[in-house]
């Protein structure tokens, strides 16, 4: 058995459409030559900056707890606020004025400070192909067993 080479192997990925709805469930014997002709171009890999989602709930929480408030105080205080946050998104408001624009200029800073201390993501060049893949030889089964 001869195995592909890397880019061999990629070309003949790029130049199959398998329809896995097309074949009903089973074992299947198989035997066939194919010959996979084409050009295919690999872009240079890059990378870019990690992203990051800010755990809003969690951030939340730790600020509830840091700030000494009760439980029962808590929880009323915040059924009130996510009142007012949705009534306020229903009617097109922002939130507290000035204190809505402090907290959007942090929270960007916070994530920004974050993302630098990533490492960046190494994003995969883009393989373009135009492939030909044509059976040279099914003599043998296609059986199910």
């Amino acid at each position: 058995m001869t195995t592909l080479s890397a880019i061999e192997a990629l070309a003949l990925s790029k130049g199959l459409k398998a329809d896995r709805d097309a074949v009903e469930s089973g074992e299947f014997a198989v035997d066939f030559t194919v010959r996979v002709t084409g050009t295919m171009s690999v872009a240079t890999d890059t990378s870019r900056d990690s992203t990051v989602s800010l755990p809003v709930k969690q951030v939340l929480a730790l600020m509830i707890q840091r700030s000494g408030a009760t439980r029962e105080a808590t929880i009323k205080l915040m059924r009130e606020c996510m009142v007012e946050a949705m009534n306020a998104s229903d009617t097109g408001t922002k939130g507290e004025g000035a204190l809505d624009g402090i907290i959007d200029t942090e929270w960007e800073k916070v994530t920004e400070e974050l993302v630098k201390s990533l490492p960046r993501t190494r994003v995969r060049g883009a393989v373009k192909a135009k492939i030909s893949v044509e059976v040279v030889s099914d003599e043998a089964a296609l059986a199910a067993k």
